[in-house]
């Protein structure tokens, strides 16, 4: 028997699905309802047909190899039977008692559940629980084995949940967690960006720059840092600067000050050609 499922109005602008027929379309939406808290459905083309298109003349093989073309499905078999993973569904999918009808491979589990990481200040993600660290650098480990991912974003930094041990101070676990990131970094050559903000202390009295000091856990992001970065909105303007602190290694980078344009309705930064200051 289906299910009722919920249908993100972000569905409707991704890349991938606009890429689809329409008919491609609402098989997807339909396969949701048949598959289970998993993600995973039985791939009956007949079946499928039958239960999602009675009184349609369409070809639901060739519908299912659309799907996969793009990546919004993918097929596996497992003892004899053939079944069908849907990218992302833990991702809307939150059932408060998921049942698992079929079984899923390891490496389809990954595929099925949320692929990206959305900070918290996302109002569909307000319930979810709170992640550490190690959650991250497990996700994005499956995601640079399996999808070749290069770079990895961090942000906020202070949206992560602290697994901090209480006789530990705040500093040295701070720096602890910077030196995980970095054999991470190491292990499979890979960026890691951390997002963090700056404490309070630097807006009052009339507000300063900060610097990489700033940031709460002191030197430890100006020392362990590879490369830091600064961003500065300029106040009642649509100009930030972007401040290169500091550069560690030679040829990757140089100190200075770069500034933008901010496009207030996209967030899009445009470099204001010219409007350079040297570093040191």
């Amino acid at each position: 028997m289906g299910r009722i499922r919920s249908i993100h109005p972000g569905l409707f602008t991704d890349e991938a699905f606009v890429s689809l027929s329409p008919s491609a379309r609402l098989l997807l939406i339909g396969i949701w309802g048949e598959a289970d808290d998993a993600g995973v459905f039985e791939w009956k083309p007949v079946t499928l047909k039958m239960r999602l298109f009675p009184a349609d003349n369409v070809d639901v093989l060739a519908l299912l190899g659309e799907l996969e073309s793009v990546n919004c499905v993918q097929k596996f078999e497992h003892e004899g039977r053939h079944f069908g993973a849907v990218r992302n569904f833990g991702k809307y999918q939150k059932p408060k008692h998921p049942s698992y009808r079929h079984f899923i491979p390891d490496n389809f589990q990954h595929f099925c559940e949320s692929q990206c990481f959305i900070q918290s200040a996302v109002p569909a993600t307000f319930n979810d629980p709170p992640h550490t660290l190690d959650w991250v650098l497990d996700q994005a480990t499956v995601a640079v084995k399996k999808d070749s991912v290069e770079v990895v974003m961090i942000d906020p930094w202070n949206e992560l949940d602290r697994a901090k041990p209480r006789d530990m101070l705040l500093s040295d676990y701070i720096g602890d967690c910077l030196r995980l990131i970095k054999q991470f970094c190491r292990t499979f050559e890979v960026i890691v960006i951390v997002v963090a903000h700056p404490t309070k202390a630097v807006n009052e009295n009339g507000g300063r720059v900060p610097n990489l000091s700033d940031i709460e856990g002191s030197m430890n992001w100006f020392n362990k840092c590879d490369n830091g970065v600064i961003v500065v909105r300029e106040p009642n303007s649509n100009t930030s600067r972007v401040i290169s602190a500091k550069v560690r290694e030679i040829g990757a980078g140089s100190l200075g000050v770069c500034y933008f344009t901010v496009d207030p309705q996209t967030g899009v930064f445009t470099p204001q050609h010219g409007a350079v200051d040297e570093g040191p």
